[in-house]
């Protein structure tokens, strides 16, 4: 259930992310097939950002738990080691 709601959450941000730069490059345009090309790029930008939050949850997966203090200390040792 946590991978779920992790997994809705890292698209809803990405996703903002993305408008945020598809509305810069589009937002003073005034054609109808820049606007098609916004949308376009919105549909685009959904699907990367699906992708983008399935592949950090499953490397917050393979790192342990989802955010106990343990791991990253465990974590953290690993890199200090290396």
């Amino acid at each position: 259930m946590k991978e779920k709601f992790f997994t809705f959450f890292f698209t809803v941000v990405y996703f903002l992310i993305f408008c945020f730069f598809i509305d810069l490059i589009f937002r003073n345009t005034l054609n109808i097939f820049s606007d098609l090309l916004a949308i376009i790029c919105w549909v685009i930008a959904f699907i990367i950002s699906v992708a983008l939050a399935e592949y950090t949850v499953k490397k917050i997966k393979e790192w342990g738990s989802f955010g106990t203090v343990k791991n990253y200390a465990q974590i953290g040792l690993q890199t200090l080691a290396e």
